[in-house]
């Protein structure tokens, strides 16, 4: 039987597993290079970019009893809604020459990780707040880590690397889902999807960081 135990085994897991990951493996060996960081942005800018209205359609799909979520997954919407920007400032003031992400297509993996959230927030939504939980749990517990060896394997300021210097923000959705989803009558099919969702967009988004 699926439970609120296993969604947070698997919140746990993907943590834990997430750093093996070739972008955070050249990061912390000071191989990482500009063309690597400003690739990694340009996929990052789609999830980014696309996250708050993915939230927005999730809440618009919850069943009536889910309000705590519903309201939970605007709030996201909301707070989110300009994280595209520091993307874009960072790429700004790192030199980047190339064409606006926002004309581009994502790559093949930022791709996969955007369409599954879609499907995410059709199918399932209440499974949306399983997805923030890993994004805000990997942010949280490496997104300052990652910038600290930014500034020092590319010598850049924190200015330039706002997206991942300001992402473990303590006023975020990390502090509260886990909350959120007690005060919501879960179902056991509701637990599996979260579960299902949190293991499946966590490989997705590890993915991203192995890319080249």
């Amino acid at each position: 039987m699926t439970s609120r135990k296993d969604f947070i085994d698997a919140l746990n897991d993907i943590t834990l597993a997430f750093p093996d990951n070739q972008s955070a493996r050249r990061i912390l060996t000071g191989e990482f290079e500009l063309s690597d960081y400003h690739g990694l942005l340009l996929s990052l800018f789609h999830t980014t970019y696309e996250g708050p209205s993915i939230s927005a359609l999730a809440a618009s799909h919850l069943p009536d009893g889910y309000e705590t979520a519903r309201q939970a997954l605007l709030r996201n919407a909301a707070q989110a809604s300009a994280h595209w920007e520091w993307i874009l400032d960072d790429l700004a003031r790192t030199g980047f020459e190339g064409p606006d992400p926002r004309s581009t297509f994502p790559g093949t993996e930022a791709q996969a990780y955007v369409a599954y959230n879609y499907y995410v927030a059709i199918k399932a939504p209440v499974a949306r707040l399983g997805v923030l939980s890993v994004i805000d749990a990997i942010a949280t517990n490496f997104g300052a880590n990652y910038s600290s060896r930014l500034f020092q394997c590319l010598s850049l300021r924190p200015e330039q690397t706002t997206f991942f210097y300001r992402r473990p923000d303590s006023s975020g959705p990390h502090e509260h889902l886990m909350d959120v989803l007690d005060t919501v009558p879960m179902t056991e099919r509701d637990w599996q999807w979260t579960v299902n969702a949190a293991r499946t967009a966590g490989t997705l988004y590890k993915a991203i960081y192995d890319a080249r």
